[in-house]
């Protein structure tokens, strides 16, 4: 939905195929978005499907990542939250069939994002100011450093380069001034 009201439709579950009961989304550090269903999807061990994990593009390109089996895991409740590692991590209703004393699970999701979480992406001069970009992940704060060794004891904080509470996207920082200096290295200190 656009910030003035006008809504488009980007995915209509079908059910079987790509699961349906969806959770919340949360956005991954790749600039896509990451959900779960509860239901749907091919698995025969729960009663209308044990779920699926999907992507979402900005601009609606959706991909089934998985259709849950109930092998691991089955039912997720709740939407992801992205970790620090860059993996997603969820809960789910039911563990592994079949289903005898299982009360519920915390798994894990591995999916390889392009450009990868916590690496920088771009580092690049305008005018005067070195601009340096990554993709963060949510929750983190991230604090802009620059040295001019690789010393561990060298980094030193770039004034005012630095975000509290990240929302999970490409995060770009910059060094006002930083290209008339001497040459330097740049690193994120990142604080979960």
């Amino acid at each position: 939905m656009t910030p003035t009201g006008v809504l488009t439709n980007l995915h209509l579950f079908a059910g079987v195929t790509d699961g349906h009961t969806p959770t919340a989304l949360v956005q991954g550090s790749d600039g896509n978005f990451y959900g779960t269903t509860r239901q749907g999807g091919g698995s025969t061990h729960c009663f209308d499907g044990c779920g699926t994990i999907f992507r979402i593009t900005p601009s609606g390109t959706f991909t089934n990542l998985c259709s849950i089996d109930a092998t691991n895991v089955a039912s997720p409740v709740v939407g992801f939250v992205q970790g620090s590692d860059g993996n997603f991590y969820g809960t789910a209703f039911l563990v592994s069939y079949p289903f005898v004393d299982n009360i519920g699970d915390i798994f894990k999701l591995t999916v390889p994002l392009n450009p990868p979480a916590n690496q920088v992406s771009v580092i690049q001069t305008t005018g005067n100011d070195v601009v340096v970009s990554i993709p963060s992940v949510a929750t983190e704060t991230y604090q802009l450093q620059v040295s001019n060794s690789l010393n561990p004891t060298n980094w030193v904080n770039v004034p005012g380069a630095a975000v509290t509470n990240c929302i999970g996207a490409l995060l770009t920082l910059t060094n006002s001034g930083g290209a008339t200096g001497p040459q330097g290295f740049y690193r994120f200190d990142i604080i979960p």
